[in-house]
């Protein structure tokens, strides 16, 4: 549910009022922005259901590193963005108050803070996470379908020695 602040096209500039209207709007973009220390300070309708918040207030504030990625060692990505100004191709897995992973994938820039002040890390992101279940899904069968190569070939060769041996036996 986005807040008045995050659709007035009016509203001034301050860290509950950096989402564009456009982002906010989108179904399918998982956008927020983090402070280089990072605490959220703006994040999308999108991302708010991938955090599995129920409002905007809920996730301001919180720590990205500490509170809501799955692996602290994607903060890693963040900060080489902070450094470099960006960082491409990303994925990282954001934890969902049910203890699922949502994987998201995209990239993460550095932008001026409007009014100035510390500039902010932006993340644009899409949820990969019903790809990755299948791309998954795909690897264990291809294994499954090794492994019963395999075993055919072995209960074959197995089943020719006994066809040996039974000859053998008249």
């Amino acid at each position: 549910m986005p807040t008045e602040a995050l659709k007035s096209s009016s509203r001034p500039a301050g860290p509950r009022n950096l989402m564009p209207a456009t982002l906010d709007e989108s179904s399918v973009i998982v956008a927020f922005s983090v402070t280089s220390g990072g605490r959220i300070v703006a994040a999308n309708r999108t991302m708010l259901e991938a955090a599995g918040s129920r409002s905007l207030e809920q996730l301001l504030g919180r720590s990205l590193p500490e509170e809501l990625l799955a692996d602290s060692s994607d903060w890693q990505h963040w900060q080489a963005a902070d450094s470099t100004g960006y960082a491409r191709d990303v994925e990282a897995r954001i934890r969902v108050s049910d203890g699922k992973d949502v994987v998201l994938r995209g990239d993460i820039r550095r932008i001026a803070r409007p009014g100035g002040g510390d500039s902010l890390l932006s993340g644009m992101f899409v949820d990969v996470t019903n790809v990755k279940n299948l791309e998954n899904a795909l690897q264990r069968s291809a294994r499954m379908e090794a492994l019963s190569a395999l075993v055919t070939g072995a209960v074959h060769d197995f089943n020719n020695i006994l066809t040996v041996l039974v000859g053998n036996l008249y």
